[in-house]
């Protein structure tokens, strides 16, 4: 990411915080579950705007959500079947700068395959 920044003498230097967005998760899993169905829930918030926002499970891709300059706050909540072992879940936000946010969740499934 690359931003041009231009000082001209006599004038402040632009106060602009740049801080990716917040990923705040308010439901998921134990870090070892029974439960064949994940539900992971939660919210982005970003002061200058939502670009997107997705979510993995291994590699592929189970939620997006596009936003724009007048979106603050952009809730999410997912549903997915879990193979045993290790299921990884990722979520990644961008805000509308580029500057970009990430959190991952292991849960360990100890089960059968679902049908």
């Amino acid at each position: 990411l690359e931003e041009e920044l231009v000082l001209k003498p006599g004038e402040q230097v632009p106060d602009h915080v740049r801080t990716p967005p917040l990923i705040r998760v308010t439901r998921s899993p134990e870090i070892q579950s029974t439960e064949e169905q994940a539900v992971i829930s939660g919210v982005v918030e970003e002061d200058l705007g939502i670009r997107d926002v997705m979510i993995f499970h291994g590699e592929d891709k189970i939620f997006y959500r596009g936003g724009d300059d007048l979106t603050r706050t952009l809730p999410f909540t997912v549903e997915r079947w879990m193979k045993p072992g290790v299921n990884s879940f990722y979520v990644l936000a961008r805000d509308k700068d580029g500057l970009t946010a990430s959190r991952m969740m292991s849960i360990w499934y100890q089960g059968e395959p679902a049908e």
